[in-house]
Parts: structure tokens; sequence; C-alpha cells
């Protein structure tokens, strides 16, 4: 996306099942992207998508995984859709941060990201992090928030939707 843009929609489907990862998944701003061409990323059709994002953990540096999913710098009309098409299947797409010792999120939406859309999904945190008071290194299960000096912009037009949120310190 980032290295051709787009001159349409454009769908992602997830596996079904367990992915992994120990990077955050980045959404920045791509060419042709707009409210007609928006980039959506659906659970599997059909079945249920799990990403489970876990930074490595060591008690000597400890390293955070801020989220698991990132809408960044202006990152706009961007979905991610857990519905999967078929019958009762609104939250077939689940997003899990696993790492330990942090209040980290699901899902962030950061520095002047406007204009997407998380619904019917699953976004969950470590039970373990609810007690970790919320900082500069992580926020609530799913965080919108500002970039250091407004960088980026303003946000504005964001929805979550139909979402279930848990283990969250503040919630949204």
């Amino acid at each position: 996306l980032r290295t051709v843009g787009v001159d349409g929609a454009v769908d992602f489907y997830m596996m079904n099942g367990i992915d992994t990862t120990s990077y955050p998944l980045v959404l920045v701003p791509v060419d042709g992207m707009n409210s007609t061409t928006p980039v959506t990323i659906h659970a599997a059709r059909n079945g249920r998508s799990t990403l489970v994002g876990t930074a490595v953990y060591n008690s000597v540096f400890p390293v955070n995984m801020g989220g698991v999913i990132v809408l960044d710098s202006a990152a706009r009309f961007y979905t991610i859709d857990g519905y999967n098409g078929g019958n009762n299947s609104y939250r077939s797409m689940t997003i899990t941060n696993m790492t330990q010792g942090f209040a980290n999120s699901a899902v962030v939406l950061t520095n002047g990201a406007s204009f997407n859309t998380v619904k019917n999904a699953n976004l969950m945190a470590l039970p373990a992090n609810r007690t970790i008071v919320p900082s500069t290194d992580g926020l609530g299960t799913v965080s919108l928030y500002d970039g250091p000096n407004g960088y980026g912009g303003m946000m504005t037009t964001n929805t979550i939707t139909g979402d279930s949120i848990g283990n969250g310190w503040n919630g949204v």
C-alpha cells in the first residue's frame, strides 16, 4: 500500500485462526485513500481471526508494544471490521495485546489519525495489566491520543462501535 497507493476500495481478509506478532501493525497515510477508496481489514470469511501481539519481555530491559494495531501519522479512512459475513458472526475478530508489565493497547489511534473505524471486534489486553497506571508507555485497551507537540494534527471523526473491550485500565 505504501509503495503504490490505491485507486479503489481495498479489502484485506485475515486468515482463519491465530496469528502472532512481536511488532505493531502500523497503518499510515496512503496515496489515493479517501472516503470513496478506503482500506478495510476484515475477519476471515465465515471464520474467526485472532491477532495476538506480544513484545519480547526482558525484566532488565522491558520492551512495550504500545498497540497491536496503530493508526498513525494522520492515517485516514481505515476500517477494522470483525464481522465475517455469516449469521451471528459479529465480533469474529479478536485483537489482544499480551505484552507484560505495561498499560498497553489492542488498538491505538494517534498523531492526527482521523475518519477511521474500529467495529465489531473483541479488543483485549492482559488482565494482570489492569492495575498499571496509564502513562506515555501505554494507555487503555483502545487509545486515542495526540502525539508530542500536536504532531500529525487534530484527530476527528474516529468511530469505535460494536466492540467488546476488555481488561482496560479505564476503558475507552
